[in-house]
């Protein structure tokens, strides 16, 4: 793929991402195929001075080029890990690289997307009002689990202590005085210290 690189071909591939709102086929090295394009342009410049100023012009006016086509496709990268976060999408034409830069904005946002479902539900008080006894069981169950879990710590609150997201991304409180709870170990320890809970 290197020495299909041209400043004509980027200029090509530049006009055709522009086109379109999905990406299009370029090969997985193509990148890499990029660098050493610039590296030989750059070594022929520092042979041949005769030729240094038109090498210099072309790197000069292809950076931008490549940029371009990298901020394009980053973009409907982005826009495709949105979309593929609320319904699964098929993206093509990625490369190895572009796949794991995917992969990891589409699992992030996912995570993000679970904890607004779980930011309404906490939000409605009726319906919190209204668990039947055998949830409030299953509840307690899921307590009981996480106690014996190292990553957790029993306390006791002193003060209140308002809802939040804790580094699991899961969402903890509303705590009154005199509650007992298990929170993330970490967590935990920040509320002892600032007096506002004490191990249980």
């Amino acid at each position: 793929m290197a020495s299909a690189i041209t400043f004509k071909y980027l200029r090509e591939l530049q006009g055709k991402e522009r086109a379109v709102s999905t990406l299009t086929q370029i090969p997985d090295d193509f990148y890499d195929a990029v660098v050493s394009y610039l590296k030989r342009k750059q070594r022929i410049s520092a042979r041949d001075s005769m030729r240094s100023f038109t090498d210099l012009k072309e790197i000069e006016n292809t950076v931008p080029v490549i940029k371009d086509i990298f901020n394009t496709r980053e973009r409907k990268i982005m826009s495709s890990c949105i979309r593929s976060a609320r319904t699964a999408i098929k993206v093509e034409n990625m490369t190895l690289e572009e796949e794991k830069t995917f992969d990891f904005v589409r699992d992030t946002l996912k995570k993000r997307r679970k904890f607004l479902d779980r930011l309404f539900e906490t939000g409605d008080e009726k319906s919190k009002n209204e668990i039947p006894q055998e949830t409030v069981g299953e509840k307690e169950e899921t307590i009981d689990e996480k106690q014996k879990d190292t990553t957790f710590k029993k306390i006791e609150v002193i003060e209140d202590i308002p809802e939040f997201v804790a580094e699991d991304l899961e969402t903890y409180g509303p705590w009154s005085p005199g509650e007992t709870v298990v929170a993330p170990k970490k967590v935990a320890q920040i509320f002892i210290d600032a007096g506002k809970a004490k191990n249980a």
